[in-house]
């Protein structure tokens, strides 16, 4: 079988091998090259970032974190993520103390973080407006992350039945073509 048979037999499958990929690329992704996605929830880092917009982030050694980089700490209270500019650092005996700040904040965050030198932590280096808005609401709500899912499966089935249907079309199409051929040869042949 060549590979354009087994490329006309896996079509259906298509879609649901696609998010999966996708899936495993963001893993491998994140488990690799620490890259990961925060959404920012408030506007302390504004106008840098808005409420709604993803913050790219990647896992750095905190001994290469500089005066002036975002990074993403956990609050203590209720440990939700958030992202902040260093505003002073040192490293005193194999630990990193860093001070943060949110560029719209008036006052420097309260307490200094102590992390180990070799420990990492997510800097961000990019964003993608409004598409944390979408992430924090699915990961946020149970029903909408299923719903997502739900409209991931209909859309699959969808197009399963649609590359089916045109595979079958085709296939019926070219069927029709070789017995009109071979009518036409049978009435030349008869015509002789």
């Amino acid at each position: 079988m060549g590979l354009k048979e087994v490329l006309q037999t896996s079509r259906r499958y298509l879609l649901a091998i696609l998010a999966f990929s996708v899936l495993l690329a963001s893993i491998l992704i994140h488990s690799v090259l620490g890259i990961s996605l925060s959404p920012i929830l408030s506007g302390s880092m504004k106008p840098l970032f808005n409420v709604g917009d993803l913050l790219i982030t990647q896992d750095v050694p905190a001994h290469q974190l500089k005066v002036g980089d975002v990074v993403v700490l956990r609050n203590g209270q209720d440990y939700t993520l958030f992202a902040h500019r260093i505003i002073r650092i040192s490293e005193i005996n194999g630990t990193v103390f860093i001070q943060t700040k949110g560029d719209a904040n008036p006052t420097e965050d309260q307490g200094t973080l102590r992390v180990a030198a070799f420990q990492t932590m997510p800097r961000g280096f990019g964003r993608l407006p409004w598409a944390g808005s979408l992430l924090d609401t699915i990961s946020r709500n149970r029903i909408a992350l299923f719903a997502d899912f739900g409209l991931l499966a209909l859309a699959s089935l969808g197009l399963n039945r649609f590359f089916y249907f045109l595979g079958h079309r085709r296939k019926s199409n070219s069927k029709i073509a070789a017995v009109r051929a071979a009518e036409t040869t049978m009435r030349e042949k008869v015509k002789v």
